[in-house]
């Protein structure tokens, strides 16, 4: 995840359209660190590293068309918006292919990182927070998305205009 996340973080430095803008990533990357670092005082410093990689790939592809462009030595995928029944804003789902695979999904104000588990079809990913234990599951352009308190939510692919 850091060699991704480093390679990200450059791609974004050098995008004079990314936004915020390149000067605010590098300060925005300093604080990143800080904040990253804090994880060796978690309960779970692994879950909590984990999680701040994948949120802050997601920062930085979301951000930057370049750190977005397709070229082989790419871990990561996204963000892809989905479109979710009961939910009313779109959930952006950036993709980590390392191992195990990680999904950061972010909705409104809320967001979770969870890790990919064996399925008998589609990608199935799973977490537990101080919310609860949460799942998505994917198969092409359709998915499920269960949160604690709101049920198993069907969701679909947004298109991209």
């Amino acid at each position: 995840m850091d060699i991704e996340l480093t390679r990200l973080y450059r791609l974004a430095l050098t995008d004079e359209h990314s936004v915020p803008r390149p000067d605010k990533v590098e300060i925005d990357q300093r604080f990143w660190l800080l904040a990253r670092d804090q994880c060796a005082t978690e309960a779970d410093p692994k879950a909590c590293t984990v999680s701040h990689y994948a949120e802050r790939a997601h920062q930085l592809r979301q951000g930057s068309a370049i750190a977005r462009t397709k070229d082989p030595s790419r871990l990561t995928e996204g963000p892809q918006a989905f479109r979710c029944t009961g939910l009313g804003a779109l959930v952006a789902a950036t993709f980590f292919t390392v191992e195990p695979a990680v999904v950061y999904l972010k909705w409104a104000n809320t967001s979770t990182t969870l890790e990919q588990v064996p399925s008998s079809s589609g990608a199935l990913y799973q977490g537990k927070d101080n919310r609860g234990s949460q799942s998505f599951w994917q198969n092409g352009n359709d998915a499920l998305l269960r949160m604690p308190g709101a049920g198993e939510m069907r969701c679909t692919v947004e298109p991209v205009s």
